[in-house]
């Protein structure tokens, strides 16, 4: 079994986290231990994010933990996915590398980040077979299609036959997906796992 006793994540909103968390019950019977993100939205900039969530990374890191993710949403941003993540973690090493021991060799192996392209919602439509399941939620001729970029939520609520609620609905189709077909169609969601099947690797 993954233990994820030292693993934090960091995500954007309560109703990422409550998703994330029934999710990876499910899939490891186990969690990391969860943050909400201080700000979030696709106006917030690569140094807000960054300065946002500094507190949290400096006293997960004295908390001895051993993997600290970050999980944001790309939203409208201009700049893709992976670029997005990719400022984010080279400004946050750069900010904790001025203000800590640590070295930067370790700080790299801790602190990972991942931006869904756009949105968690993305990550749930990447397998309509698995959401389809769900037939009192989901329209069983919604066709797959490689969905990163595109408005996940507006998609999403295109292929529902009720209206979407986020808080009610996103924990229950993301428990319906499965990560081995996912993962083919949604090249931000393959990052998220290969972030968190490093996990394993560690223990």
């Amino acid at each position: 079994m993954t233990d994820f006793s030292k693993t934090l994540l960091i995500l954007d909103g309560p109703s990422d986290i409550k998703a994330m968390k029934g999710k990876l019950q499910k899939e490891f019977s186990n969690c990391p231990q969860f943050r909400k993100a201080p700000c979030n939205g696709h106006t917030v900039t690569v140094e807000g994010y960054v300065n946002g969530i500094f507190g949290i990374i400096n006293l997960a890191l004295n908390q001895k933990y051993l993997n600290i993710f970050c999980v944001l949403d790309r939203e409208k941003r201009q700049i893709s996915a992976t670029n997005l993540a990719k400022k984010i973690h080279n400004k946050l090493i750069q900010k904790i590398d001025s203000s800590t021991k640590i070295s930067k060799i370790e700080l790299n192996e801790k602190i990972k980040i991942v931006a869904a392209d756009r949105m968690l919602e993305n990550w749930i439509i990447a397998d309509l077979e698995g959401i389809k399941k769900r037939k009192n939620l989901i329209n069983i001729n919604s066709q797959q299609e490689l969905f990163d970029g595109k408005s996940g939520v507006k998609l999403l609520k295109q292929f529902m036959i009720v209206n979407y609620n986020k808080v009610q609905h996103a924990e229950l189709l993301f428990k319906a997906v499965s990560i081995e077909r996912a993962i083919k169609y949604s090249p931000s969601f393959n990052k998220f796992i290969l972030m968190i099947e490093s996990v394993k690797s560690n223990n």
